[in-house]
């Protein structure tokens, strides 16, 4: 069951990321991005085959944001240190700086409204 504050951070969270992210009219960008961002924050490897496998879109319509992603500074593809076959995606400067904005925009919104705060990490865990 959603609480209140779920939903009221839900509601904030699809404001702020729609103005802040490269996300236009698609899921995709943004489930590449909450991806990249829940492995890091695990300090997990997110392997583009993992990608591909957990995005819920065609391998060509997540390839073609990935680039654009890439294009924008958005994140960066490395090879594995364990072997070289294996592609990892990693979240940019720029897209950490992001998140952390957006953390303490939502922090801010939620004590201007005197609600309780549901941190990003908490919520990208769920």
């Amino acid at each position: 069951m959603q609480t209140k504050e779920t939903v009221f951070f839900a509601d904030d969270l699809n404001n702020l990321l729609t103005t802040r992210l490269p996300i236009n009219n698609s899921i995709i960008p943004l489930a590449i991005i909450l991806k990249t961002m829940r492995y890091h924050l695990e300090s997990n490897e997110l392997s583009l085959k993992k990608l591909y496998s957990e995005v819920k879109s065609s391998e060509l319509g997540t390839r073609i944001h990935i680039s654009k992603l890439i294009k924008n500074n958005w994140i960066s593809i490395n090879t594995c240190s364990k072997d070289s076959r294996v592609k990892i995606i990693k979240p940019t400067a720029k897209m950490l700086d992001t998140f952390n904005t957006l953390s303490n925009e939502l922090r801010t919104s939620r004590e201007s409204k005197n609600k309780k705060i549901l941190s990003f990490k908490s919520f990208i865990k769920r």
